[in-house]
């Protein structure tokens, strides 16, 4: 099974701080106890520091896409946890 982590963001003030790891990190554990083999995330293009974050915790880009925010079009990457 996989799991879809659609968005998170953590307050500019706290960035660095490992909140968002701490949060993956959690998340992965409780996918794990219920028999998930995969997480998937999707971060904007554009938002260098949301894709380094990913990457620096060993996803893969799989795909890019497109979505839809406020009736705007954004570049989409979509990372895998292998």
């Amino acid at each position: 099974e996989m799991c879809i982590r659609d968005r998170v963001y953590v307050a500019p003030d706290h960035r660095g701080d490992g909140i968002g790891s701490d949060l993956l990190e959690h998340a992965r554990q409780r996918l794990v106890d219920r028999g998930a083999g995969r997480l998937r995330a999707m971060v904007l293009a554009e938002n260098e520091p949301g894709n380094e974050f990913y990457r620096r915790l060993g996803f893969e880009l799989r795909e890019r896409n497109e979505t839809r925010i406020g009736g705007e079009t954004y570049r989409e990457n979509v990372y895998l946890d292998l």
